[in-house]
């Protein structure tokens, strides 16, 4: 049925009194009119829609007629005249509308309260994510939060099922647009024409995802970067010390940046957090005329300075997720290299290693003053107990969540210059006393900060300050609302030339064809 400038299956109007689906029939017989392109029709005095072969044909009777009579006739993907919603502020509003009209003022009430008539945005990963898990998820969960405050009304739509259970979604006032575990290709047609922004997140889901948005949509598309997984793979294959694995992690980079690179290409805006990485892509798409579309926007940590003074705090800690590659790599390096050289200098120095999915190899390292941790639910309790936390990258890509989050708790953070690389405009102090490259390097640098109040006070200052300048929800919402601007604008021209389209719908479209029944 064609109402509000969308069309929507009978079945999500039934109201059990005014439109109703009778439990038993002994005869449904459908008639179909097919025409060169889908449009409207006027069925028995409701506006209706014309047949649209969206791999629906083979669900009728007389599927094997029409390719005897047409036998040169090409499948080809579905294209709708209008928006169809399954769900949403829109089919709450014709439901209402109808509910009204049959006197059901009770129901109309209930709806009424759930048609605020938002923009609508669609976050797409591949799975849901969880607080405190990684980077990853910490910015998604935040840029969630930006978009709401833009206006937008925000649903999520997990690839996989398995994973988390993506409860935390509903204290953002998050949607889980998962229904009855139908496959996210059914999902994107279901849900056609409802959203005005679609927010692909990573390269793996921009690939899977994108022509099917552009295809389900007119929303304005968002790739979404994370990191760029090629920079990853080719500083890997320099690290690799088997000569196969190095040439294979080579080859994947070449690959995955071509990939990357393209699809930014074919967004309408990129996303990513590293003022590195978007230089980078800038440049990719120099001469193309799609430069300016490029946003880089972070995510948010929360400020919570440690209150326990520097003497009573003792140890290093090591945060990561640890299905991630680099920071297994990194927990090793610092455990097996790093550690040993401060240990002769400072041999009660504690390394504490925290993060989910925390493997074996990592738990059983067997040194004694190495303990693993696993996941803990508040890092401020971590915080308040170690000096200073590491991130020995000897590889990776993007910001590295456990460096800012270490700053925000104002414990200093000490590292490689993969671990602070896309941090611009770094004060003095950090790049002076928390960067240090090598196996050597990186030990004194511990070594200075854990005994050194002094050091460790000034760049616990310092990172407090960057943090508060660079990653505040009020800095980070105006960063979204810059790159989400361009669909707000065609979401508010759009609304402007639906209420145009309703005062008179025939008068717009004249070339409706009519079915009545003889």
């Amino acid at each position: 049925m064609y109402l509000e400038n969308v069309l929507i299956e009978a079945r999500d109007l039934v109201n059990g009194v005014s439109v109703v689906q009778p439990a038993e029939a002994e005869t449904v017989a459908y008639f179909h009119i097919e025409l060169d392109a889908h449009d409207l029709i006027v069925a028995e005095g409701a506006i209706s829609e014309s047949f649209v072969d969206d791999d629906s044909r083979n669900l009728f009777q007389n599927a094997d007629e029409h390719r005897r009579l047409y036998p040169g006739v090409v499948g080809r993907p579905a294209r709708y005249c209008a928006p169809r919603l399954a769900s949403g502020d829109i089919v709450d509003l014709a439901r209402r509308k109808i509910a009204l009209r049959a006197g059901l003022t009770s129901v109309a009430h209930q709806l009424s309260g759930r048609c605020r008539l938002q923009p609508q945005a669609l976050i797409v990963d591949t799975t849901y994510p969880e607080i405190g898990d990684d980077g990853g998820s910490a910015a998604i969960f935040d840029h969630m939060r930006a978009l709401r405050t833009a206006g937008f009304e925000v649903s999520f739509l997990a690839a996989q099922l398995e994973g988390p259970s993506g409860e935390g979604l509903a204290a953002i006032g998050v949607a889980r647009l998962q229904v009855d575990r139908a496959s996210p290709r059914e999902v994107f047609r279901q849900q056609a024409g409802r959203f005005d922004l679609i927010y692909l997140h990573r390269a793996e889901i921009a690939g899977r995802y994108l022509e099917l948005a552009r295809r389900h949509s007119k929303a304005e598309v968002v790739y979404s970067v994370a990191d760029l997984h090629h920079l990853r793979l080719i500083r890997q294959s320099r690290v690799e010390t088997d000569a196969v694995r190095s040439r294979e992690l080579a080859g994947q980079a070449f690959r995955m940046g071509r990939n990357e690179l393209g699809l930014a290409w074919l967004a309408d805006r990129v996303i990513t957090h590293s003022a590195l990485e978007a230089e980078q892509i800038e440049t990719a798409l120099e001469g193309t005329g799609k430069k300016a579309k490029v946003h880089r926007v972070p995510w948010s940590v929360p400020r919570q300075p440690v209150r326990r003074p520097f003497r009573k705090r003792w140890g290093v800690a090591f945060i990561g997720f640890f299905r991630h590659e680099p920071n297994l790599d990194a927990a090793a390096w610092l455990v097996n290299e790093v550690m040993p050289l401060v240990w002769r200098n400072a041999p009660d120095i504690d390394c504490l290693l925290v993060g989910s999915a925390m493997p074996p190899q990592i738990l059983g390292m067997g040194r004694p003053n190495v303990k693993g941790l696993g996941r803990m639910e508040n890092l401020a309790e971590l915080f308040e107990r170690v000096r200073l936390t590491v991130a020995p990258l000897r590889f990776g890509a993007g910001i590295k969540d456990k460096v800012i989050r270490s700053f925000g708790a104002a414990v200093p953070c000490v590292g490689t210059e993969f671990a602070f690389e896309g941090l611009p405009d770094l004060p003095p102090a950090l790049t002076r006393h928390c960067i240090g490259d090598g196996t050597a390097a990186l030990a004194a640098a511990i070594l200075r900060m854990h005994h050194s109040e002094a050091v460790n006070a000034s760049c616990a200052q310092a990172g407090f300050s960057y943090v508060a300048a660079n990653f505040t929800e009020s800095r980070i919402d105006a960063l979204m609302q810059q790159a989400v601007e361009p669909a707000l604008k065609q979401w508010r021209q759009r609304r402007a030339a639906e209420r145009l389209r309703r005062d008179d719908m025939f008068a717009q479209r004249p070339s409706i064809a009519r079915a009545t029944r003889d």
